[in-house]
C-alpha cells in the first residue's frame, strides 16, 4: 500500500535527488526523442532509433575500455607483471602511480595524472563492480586479447 507524501520539508531535496539518478535522465532521453519524432511526422521507426541509441552506447563504451586494453596490451608486449600484492578496490591515482599498486592500476593512475579525461570519467562515474580494473577483469581481458591474437594467426 502507497502512503501519501507529507513530508513537505525534504520535498525538494528528494526531487532533486529523484531528478539526478539515471533511469530519470534516461525518461527524459526517451520521451525527449518520442516527442522529436512524434513532431517530426514519425519519420524514424522504433527500431531505428534504438539502433542509434545502441550505436552510441556500443562507442561510448569503445572509448571507455580502450585505456584499459592499451595499458594490458603495453604489459604484455613489455613482460610486465600485472599485478601486485594490493590490486584490489577503488583505484587511488594518489597510492597507484608510487607504486603501491600493481603495474596495470599504476599506469592507469599516471594516465589519469597525465590527463586521460575519458578514464577519469569513467573511474568517476563507474560503479565499483564495472570499472573494469579488477584482477578478474582483468584475467578476462588477456583472455579475450589472446583470442583475438589467435584469431589472426
Amino acid at each position: 500500500m502507497t502512503e501519501p507524501f507529507v513530508n513537505y520539508k525534504k520535498g525538494l531535496k528528494l526531487l532533486r535527488n529523484h531528478g539526478s539518478t539515471d533511469y530519470h535522465q534516461l525518461c527524459i532521453e526517451k520521451g525527449s526523442a518520442f516527442l522529436q519524432n512524434f513532431n517530426a511526422g514519425g519519420s524514424k521507426s522504433i527500431s531505428i532509433m534504438i539502433d542509434d541509441k545502441t550505436k552510441k552506447i556500443v562507442e561510448a563504451n569503445k572509448q571507455r575500455l580502450t585505456p584499459i586494453i592499451k595499458t594490458i596490451i603495453f604489459c604484455g608486449w613489455n613482460n610486465l607483471a600485472f599485478r601486485g600484492h594490493r590490486d584490489d578496490g577503488s583505484l587511488n591515482p594518489n597510492t597507484a602511480i608510487i607504486g603501491n599498486e600493481g603495474v596495470v592500476r599504476s599506469l592507469l593512475a599516471f594516465r589519469v595524472d597525465s590527463g586521460d579525461q575519458i578514464l577519469v570519467e569513467h573511474l568517476k562515474t563507474s560503479n565499483k563492480n564495472a570499472t573494469m580494473i579488477s584482477k578478474i577483469k582483468q584475467n578476462e581481458l588477456i583472455n579475450v586479447l589472446h583470442q583475438v591474437v589467435n584469431e589472426g594467426k
